[in-house]
């Protein structure tokens, strides 16, 4: 059975699980009671590690939670086939399977509802591909004056 941890024990950095879901904690702050017989209160600035969703979210002292079953590992993508992706651990080099049956398990997110670690995967990867597209069209930019009349082909940049 694995470890409980009370909130008020609850620190920055600290991974910890609520209604069979992980978390992390981002910040901590302990509200102690100024009148005799108050709670002491803890405020937790949490992100849902199976959504990234971020909120905050107030617990009384002795509240219990689990210690998750996790292992972080620091790896790099190697290679796709027709079974599994697969990854390197840094530190080991033991490679990592990420299989079709691991993509499909399945979190909550607070206000999409069921998602799947394939569309939290896949929706990480479109976002930073959009975050390139943005850095590309700022560097378009400054050639609009230049291309002459090939500008209407060039879909990065913005319309005349």
């Amino acid at each position: 059975m694995a470890a409980l941890i009370d909130a008020i024990d609850v620190k920055r950095k600290m991974y910890f699980e609520l209604e069979n879901t992980p978390y992390y904690c981002l910040d901590v702050e302990v509200s102690t009671p100024t009148a005799r017989g108050g709670q002491t209160l803890v405020r937790l600035k949490m992100r849902n590690l199976l959504t990234r969703a971020v909120f905050d979210k107030t617990f009384k002292a002795g509240e219990k939670f689990k210690e998750p079953d996790l292992e972080t590992v620091e790896a790099s993508y190697l290679y796709s086939d027709g079974d599994a992706s697969h990854f390197m651990d840094q530190e080991s080099f033991d490679q990592i399977e990420l299989t079709p049956e691991k993509l499909g398990r399945r979190g909550s997110h607070p206000a999409l509802g069921p998602v799947t670690l394939r569309q939290l995967l896949a929706t990480w990867v479109v976002h930073d591909l959009n975050h390139v597209h943005q850095i590309a069209k700022a560097m378009a930019f400054q050639y609009c004056g230049e291309v002459g009349p090939w500008r209407e082909y060039l879909s990065v940049l913005p319309k005349e």
